[in-house]
């Protein structure tokens, strides 16, 4: 469990290897992944920022229609950038489902923040780290030899590898008591939203 106090997201030791080993496996599959850049973008100067984004997805708790509710926190550094909670456009069929469209959301999120950086001219440190409690997903997004079963979403399937080998993004697992994406994707007890509202760092 996370204990209270400062939010602090320095990557634990041996992460930077894990996500250049898993970048270099799925640039075999996505060669021309890149970034795009903008050559009127300002030189980056100063001191760089990390982004990190914790995204989760409650499945089918809207009883309306039963469309799952995604959740994304952004920080930049140790400050809150974003959060937003909003159903999605389509009733998934399983909690996969669900948790994959959030992160293709997540993703999104994640390119759009590291523009806004580059057009001020703020380095980025390394890719942006996105969080997520879902290990199956984490798994088919990461491992390059995985295969998708699931075809309609595989947009998503794909979009999320790419980014990885272009090194925009990486992706973590975190345990579900750690994931502060909850608090707006859920109905939660007090203790627990008060103890994920003073989030120290994550855990594996």
């Amino acid at each position: 469990m996370i204990e209270p106090g400062e939010i602090d997201f320095t990557h634990p030791d041996g992460w930077e290897a894990d996500v250049n080993e898993k970048r270099e496996a799925l640039q075999e599959y996505y060669p021309d992944a890149h970034e795009e850049w903008d050559p009127h973008w300002p030189e980056p100067k100063g001191k760089g920022v990390t982004i990190t984004i914790f995204v989760d997805a409650d499945h089918a708790s809207n009883r309306s229609d039963r469309r799952s509710i995604t959740g994304i926190i952004i920080f930049i550094g140790t400050m809150l950038d974003k959060a937003f909670s909003k159903r999605q456009t389509l009733v998934e069929a399983s909690t996969f489902g669900a948790e994959f469209g959030a992160a293709r959301v997540a993703v999104e999120e994640a390119i759009a923040t590291r523009h806004m950086m580059h057009c001020i001219g703020v380095p980025v440190n390394g890719p942006v780290g996105i969080l997520c409690d879902n290990i199956s997903v984490v798994l088919n997004t990461t491992v390059a030899g995985s295969a998708l079963k699931k075809k309609h979403i595989s947009i998503a399937y794909h979009m999320i590898r790419e980014a990885i080998a272009a090194g925009i993004v990486t992706f973590r697992h975190i345990g579900t008591d750690d994931n502060v994406a909850d608090i707006i994707t859920k109905v939660l007890p007090g203790p627990r939203t008060n103890i994920l509202g003073t989030l120290k760092e994550p855990h594996d």
